[in-house]
């Protein structure tokens, strides 16, 4: 990942903590997805519902 030198510290740490979160839990999104593995392509299934990850 690459960033400016003007984005502020606390958008830098936002971003970082994101990405980790979405790296940690990244199990609990598989069955919330569609995959086309011959295109790499993941596509929301039409059936789920949103989801909030909000704690």
């Amino acid at each position: 990942m690459n960033f400016s030198i003007l984005l502020p510290d606390e958008k830098v740490e936002f971003i970082l903590r994101s990405v980790l979160e979405l790296a940690c839990g990244a199990s609990n999104y598989v069955p919330m997805y569609a995959c086309d593995t011959r295109r790499a392509i993941f596509s929301p299934k039409e059936d789920t519902s949103l989801v909030s990850l909000a704690s």
